[in-house]
């Protein structure tokens, strides 16, 4: 398809109702059906729609862009031609890169100085590129398997007692005091009739 890009241009400064997306066909090319077009004599041009769903839907020189409307972009023959992070595509235009969302994970080596979110027991904090995302992930959602925590021992006491980096903590029962009132375990001069296991840490 022929493109003249100078009278292109000069179409645009010479007009304002070919600002946009309207972009220059020599007479005789193909246009896509459901596009409309406006003439003047033998000249005819591609009138982008409203709004879009893909970059199809845009006239060559644009594409659609996240707010669901056709944007102006450079006219390309190979990638290279594009601007970092576009392509050039089937319509010899420069498009954004589809590249994959990057995925939050849950045991990537933090390198940011920010401190990890304090997270419920069965999530996790997210990490992406290196940094905490302050938010928490389930346990089971996490792409690269849970991290170890000891809470995880929180309902095995023998397990939580044959670690090598986790300690079972014990709380009293029935605690009372040396003038007998009712005590926490720990306190001074506070006995217990007996411990339980509480939880793992």
């Amino acid at each position: 398809m022929l493109r003249n890009t100078l009278l292109l241009s000069a179409l645009f400064v010479s007009s304002a109702s070919l600002a946009g997306c309207n972009l220059y066909f020599e007479d005789g090319d193909q246009r896509r059906p459901g596009q409309s077009s406006n003439c003047r004599g033998e000249d005819c041009f591609d009138v982008t729609p409203s709004s879009c769903q893909t970059n199809e839907e845009c006239g060559p020189g644009c594409y659609c862009n996240d707010e669901g409307t056709c944007e102006e972009t450079d006219f390309c023959e190979e990638t290279d031609q594009c601007i970092e992070g576009f392509e050039c595509d089937e319509r010899d235009t420069c498009v954004p890169t589809d590249e994959p969302d990057p995925i939050v994970t849950c045991q990537t080596e933090v390198t940011c100085d920010a401190a990890a979110p304090i997270c419920p027991e069965g999530s996790t904090a997210g990490i992406l590129n290196g940094c905490y995302t302050g938010e928490c992930i389930a346990k089971e959602d996490c792409p690269d398997g849970a991290p170890f925590e000891c809470s995880d021992l929180n309902s095995d006491e023998a397990a939580c007692n044959d670690s090598d980096t986790c300690s079972a903590v014990y709380k009293g029962v029935n605690c009372t005091s040396n003038t007998g009132a009712d005590c926490t375990s720990g306190s001074a001069d506070c006995t217990c009739e007996s411990f339980e296991y509480d939880y793992c840490e």
